[in-house]
């Protein structure tokens, strides 16, 4: 079984994911990829806190092929992966959808997937 197949099965563990490309008109796309997010930080009724002083470990990972095959643009001019500046959202565990910026991502050409570490968007 290849890595797209893996990534995209969202009978096991893949989640819908949305993909916002900085270009003019935004590059939108829908996707199913693995995602994995954790927090360190909790308010008083035990829920997730969303403030600055909140560390969230939020990650994605899809395949490039995928990406490739809906026309996603990710390549910079000399054909590497770029996602400076793209978004991703999901809706998560209790119902909300998040908008994450990507903070970093990390190709992996051999296998034909990259990892988007993200950070919340907008005001926090």
């Amino acid at each position: 079984m290849d890595i797209q197949q893996i990534l995209g099965n969202s009978n096991d563990f893949g989640v819908s994911l949305t993909l916002f490309a900085p270009t003019s008109p935004v590059t939108e796309l829908t996707i199913v990829g693995t995602i994995k997010k954790h927090h360190t930080m909790y308010d008083e009724y035990g829920m997730p806190a969303r403030s600055k002083a909140n560390t969230v470990n939020a990650t994605c990972t899809v395949s490039m092929l995928t990406l490739d095959e809906n026309n996603y643009p990710y390549l910079n001019a000399e054909h590497r992966a770029d996602f400076k500046g793209h978004k991703v959202s999901w809706i998560d565990s209790t119902g909300n959808e998040i908008l994450y910026a990507v903070n970093q991502f990390y190709p992996d050409y051999q296998t034909g997937s990259v990892t988007l570490e993200l950070g919340y968007y907008g005001t926090n």
